[in-house]
């Protein structure tokens, strides 16, 4: 396996992002009785786990293999998307949710709040630019992983004390949401989600140093076994308090969650070695590469496609055709950009987001 390209991560990263367009697609465009399904069980399923802690956790991981991720370009990539998450709210909420009402093809009871309000928000590219500053910062002044891992179980133990604490001054309760706001908007705070990328740089610290990164994977793996062995114990003590909403989950659930992403990357290592080599994985590969600008244009495509298919109106075979249609617009949209990039904005890609 390449340093450059560790394969089994690019499987797991486009996996991921790939059962982003799956859920959001089923979330947006099944009927009520098709969200309440077996098959949204799986989809539902397959876009938690295997998806947001496992951006995240790769997200730390490539952090600490890229020999781009200086402090000086960490904060300013992190200022970055920090930045591209508002303009990604205006394009796939505001705007097309304001389009949807004055069409009337959807109700303000279809997006919950006013349109004004998906502005703000709070989503994974907030979350990944405030946790790549913390991780940029974190590595130059903590650079022990061993420091890294005891922090990734601290936040996740005193992350539940902490959602919805405000201190009444309005600039720092702005400041308080982004780490660990409670409301129907925030969806990553960075208490406790900052234990993935934690645990992830940690993982890329030593897989750095490995000289056999197969073995290193095996060894990932009977760790991730025991963490999902040790937060099922946990989580069954109080079962509501550690599974939490997925979005603010407990201590049991964090270390069930990062247990799996253990044991799904070493899947992904496994299916590699024994599966030839074939156009599908390619597919993945090149969204894992492209993975920021896939996660923007899927949403911008889905969104967006509420107005011309309605609201929650599809049964199941054209939800699987507007997943299907929903995934090759992205990747078509993904590498026109990136043709584009490479002719016309030809900057080096800064490492280590999401």
């Amino acid at each position: 396996m390449s340093r450059a390209r560790i394969r089994p991560m690019d499987l797991a990263r486009g996996l991921a992002v790939l059962f982003m367009v799956m859920v959001h697609t089923l979330w947006l465009y099944g009927t009520p009785t098709l969200n309440n399904s077996v098959f949204a069980a799986v989809i539902r399923f397959l876009g938690g786990a295997p998806s947001a802690p496992v951006l995240m956790f790769l997200m730390g991981t490539s952090f600490m293999l890229s020999r781009r991720s200086t402090l000086k370009g960490s904060l300013r990539r992190g200022c970055t998307l920090f930045f591209m998450a508002y303009v990604l709210n205006f394009l796939r909420g505001t705007l097309p949710a304001s389009v949807g009402l004055r069409l009337s093809v959807i109700s303000l009871g279809d997006i919950f709040v006013p349109p004004a309000t998906l502005l703000w928000v709070v989503d994974v590219l907030h979350f990944a630019g405030l946790a790549l500053i913390l991780l940029a910062l974190i590595r130059r002044f903590l650079p022990q992983p061993v420091i890294w891992l005891i922090m990734a179980g601290a936040i996740a133990a005193g992350s539940p004390w902490l959602w919805g604490r405000t201190s009444g001054w309005p600039p720092l309760d702005w400041l308080l949401t982004f780490l660990w706001g409670a409301t129907s908007t925030v969806f990553f705070p960075v208490f406790p989600w900052l234990c993935y990328p934690l645990t992830g740089m940690a993982f890329g610290y030593w897989l750095a140093a490995s000289t056999d990164q197969e073995r290193l994977f095996k060894r990932a793996a009977r760790i991730g076994l025991t963490l999902l062995f040790v937060g099922t114990a946990i989580t069954l003590t109080r079962p509501a308090f550690h599974i939490g909403d997925y979005w603010r989950s407990g201590p049991g659930a964090v270390v069930w969650l990062i247990g799996f992403v253990l044991l799904w990357l070493f899947g992904c290592c496994w299916l590699i070695k024994r599966v030839p080599t074939n156009p599908f994985f390619h597919l993945l590969y090149s969204w894992s590469e492209n993975v920021t600008v896939f996660y923007c244009f899927h949403w911008m495509i889905v969104t967006w496609g509420a107005i011309v298919v309605g609201y929650q109106k599809q049964e199941l075979p054209a939800v699987i055709l507007l997943m299907i249609a929903a995934a090759a617009a992205t990747g078509l949209l993904t590498r026109i950009w990136v043709y584009w990039r490479t002719r016309w904005l030809p900057f080096p890609r800064s490492a280590g987001g999401p």
